[in-house]
């Protein structure tokens, strides 16, 4: 469609077409600019740490959530992004820690005294050998019941323990297996994100190809806009000095009319002044009958 014309006439310069039904399809802004745009709104929904809702603010929601539930049922911790084990010791496991101090003491210190008195280092004012010997056999008979009894408590409070860490056993295990389920979900939304980025890729390597088509049939435009703008400009430039040419015609005019209206008025003074002269020259003879009478 060559030749298109605007509403006065004028006739658009030659090349490609820009009237509506032409350049519809490349009145688009242009999209070079937004490229980095697009790159970095789809860059934000995994990285942006100020937004709640990206990919990775989820993840991190999701995976708080999942440690404070297994660090509520078992005692484990987040330390330099490492889960451990939080095992700290207990009061009944000091308190039995502290007894078995003392009574390791205590025996080493009757096992010493017992040699002594039985060889006879040993003298108590105001008992004989004897009844020293008996003394130590009754404190030791008292000390073997006391060690025994500490080793039922040790050996029931070992058993109670096993059988709580069967069953943090058990939570650990699904806690474990919860992990690796995760870790597969984990995988797959990695793969998925790889071939979402490939795509991107895909598509932004397209929209730059598009921007420069975009780009190429921009400038083109602007080429034919600026060569119609010129072929305006003249037209403009002749009916200016068309104007003016009709302007100095009517100057004149107005001229020659202000002639012709100087000449009217100067015959219109004429009669005046003869009509003046006559009444005049009546008025003198009318003077001059009233003298003779």
């Amino acid at each position: 469609m060559q030749g298109c014309s605007n509403s006065n006439g004028v006739l658009f310069a030659e090349g490609k077409c820009n009237c509506t039904t032409c350049s519809v399809y490349f009145v688009e802004e242009c999209t070079i600019g937004r490229i980095d745009e697009v790159h970095e709104r789809c860059s934000s929904l995994f990285t942006d740490t100020n937004s709640t809702d990206n990919y990775e603010s989820i993840l991190k929601l999701s995976n708080t959530s999942d440690l404070k539930e297994i660090e509520r049922d078992m005692d484990l911790e987040l330390l330099d992004n490492k889960i451990i084990l939080n095992n700290p010791i207990s009061f009944p496991v000091k308190f039995m820690l502290v007894l078995a101090f003392f009574l390791v003491i205590l025996l080493i210190v009757f096992i010493i005294f017992s040699i002594l008195s039985y060889n006879g280092l040993i003298h108590i004012p105001g008992i004989d050998s004897e009844s020293l010997i008996n003394i130590t056999k009754w404190i030791g008979v008292g000390l073997c019941m006391s060690s025994l009894s500490y080793l039922v408590l040790v050996l029931g409070y070992a058993i109670g323990c096993s059988s709580s860490g069967d069953g943090n056993k058990f939570v650990i295990d699904a806690c474990r297996s919860r992990l690796k389920d995760s870790a597969a979900v984990q995988k797959k939304i990695d793969t998925d994100l790889a071939a979402s980025f490939n795509a991107l890729q895909s598509c932004e390597d397209n929209l730059r190809l598009a921007s420069g088509i975009s780009d190429v049939l921009m400038d083109q435009r602007l080429s034919n806009l600026e060569r119609e703008c010129s072929c305006i400009t003249n037209w403009v430039e002749d009916l200016k000095s068309r104007i003016e040419s009709v302007n100095v015609e009517i100057e004149d005019l107005e001229n020659a009319e202000k002639n012709n209206s100087g000449s009217e008025g100067l015959d219109n003074i004429a009669e005046q002044n003869k009509e003046l002269t006559n009444k005049n020259d009546l008025l003198r003879i009318k003077y001059y009958y009233l003298l003779q009478i």
